[in-house]
């Protein structure tokens, strides 16, 4: 058995406002996931994903820990079934989503293969990739990020327009 032990959580360095998901087998190993939840606030780094953070740590980890860290699909239908009364969208399922993640990233490097393998292997020699911004909340920022999304080699983004809507006029949100 390969016995989970903790699930932690850290901030993504770039964006604090998203969450990585830590999950530590009795041998040491560790798989990593991301769950998002929550929007960037400049003035309180980090503080967005307060949400997450509290639905990961008093929700999922006390259901996960001392459990096979080999049966991500059993556990994955334990959670969603022991939490479907909260309905199936939101944060709920970000956190689990991030803790699966987690999971089959620690299978792969168990295996030692690539977890596109795991899941029958790729379909397409390659697909574009995109960065993807959610709001946040200046025009500026949205320039500056996407100079930044270029330089990591992104040439298409997709660009919430919310974003400067939102910073020049927030009344006029519904």
């Amino acid at each position: 058995m390969s016995t989970i032990t903790d699930v932690s959580l850290r901030h993504y360095e770039d964006f604090p406002h998203q969450l990585l998901v830590d999950v530590t087998t009795e041998d040491g190993a560790t798989g990593t996931g991301e769950c998002w939840w929550g929007m960037p606030v400049g003035e309180r780094p980090g503080s967005g994903a307060r949400p997450i953070v509290q639905t990961v740590e008093a929700m999922l980890i006390p259901r996960v820990l001392g459990r096979d860290a080999r049966q991500i699909a059993r556990l994955w239908f334990e959670l969603s079934d022991h939490f479907y009364r909260y309905g199936d969208g939101g944060m709920l399922p970000m956190a689990i989503a991030g803790l699966d993640l987690a999971l089959w990233d620690l299978r792969g490097k168990t295996l030692g293969v690539p977890v596109v393998d795991l899941l029958g292997g790729s379909v397409h020699e390659a697909i574009p990739a995109y960065a993807s911004l959610p709001p946040l909340g200046s025009t500026e920022r949205v320039l500056r990020e996407l100079e930044r999304a270029n330089a990591y080699g992104f040439r298409r983004c997709l660009v919430l327009p919310i974003a400067c809507l939102w910073a020049a006029a927030p009344q006029a949100l519904p």
